[in-house]
């Protein structure tokens, strides 16, 4: 073999060998930047669950601390408001024609912002149990207020709507707020629900 073979057999092989280190490298840093996604997706995870836990044992520490008297602006500030408004925007929904702009406007939407602000400003107030279904009522009542601002408010929709729907209301959740409503008030005043059959609290 000649010296000019030899030495091009040995290029070859430093080339081979730095394209094989470059691509171990290339996977090791792949892997390394994938390990750390997983890691921060974890912790992430880990601190929506502490935050849920933190939330849950504030509210127990509140009740346990206050007693009756802070079930009591639970029902009076949170509970009946909602299920009142809950009652008002159902008979809307009853009346509901289109046209009808009453019915529309001064019923079925300011009972939907009413409910969405008293969420809002009442968050403190809401029962653990119940906080995923607050946050499924804020979500359907923001659609359904842009909803009605592209149906009604837009100058640019020259083809409205006869009625305002968006299909998403989170029926479960409104059954279980009117629900703890009867609980809470039970527990407190000791009135039996006589209002809402099983049918009726789905309504």
């Amino acid at each position: 073999m000649s010296t000019l073979e030899i030495i091009l057999q040995i290029g070859e092989i430093l080339l081979t060998g730095g394209v094989a280190a470059g691509l171990v490298k290339l996977l090791l840093f792949n892997r390394e930047k994938e390990l750390k996604k997983e890691l921060a997706d974890h912790e992430a995870a880990l601190e929506n669950k502490n935050a849920e836990y933190l939330k849950r044992l504030e509210f127990i520490l509140q009740e346990q601390k206050e007693g009756d008297e802070f079930k009591k602006r639970v029902l009076e500030e949170l509970l009946a408001p909602l299920y009142m408004s809950f009652v008002k925007t159902g008979k809307a929904l009853e009346l509901y024609k289109p046209k009808n702009k009453y019915t529309e406007t001064e019923m079925l939407k300011h009972g939907n912002e009413t409910i969405l602000n008293i969420l809002l400003h009442k968050a403190y107030l809401i029962p653990t149990h119940l906080l995923e279904d607050a946050e499924n009522l804020i979500s359907h009542y923001l659609v359904w207020l842009h909803e009605y601002h592209e149906q009604r408010e837009n100058p640019e929709n020259a083809n409205p709507s006869p009625f305002v729907f968006t299909f998403n209301f989170p029926v479960n959740a409104k059954v279980n707020f009117k629900k703890a409503f009867h609980e809470y008030r039970e527990k407190l005043y000791g009135v039996k629900n006589v209002g809402d059959s099983a049918d009726q609290l789905k309504a």
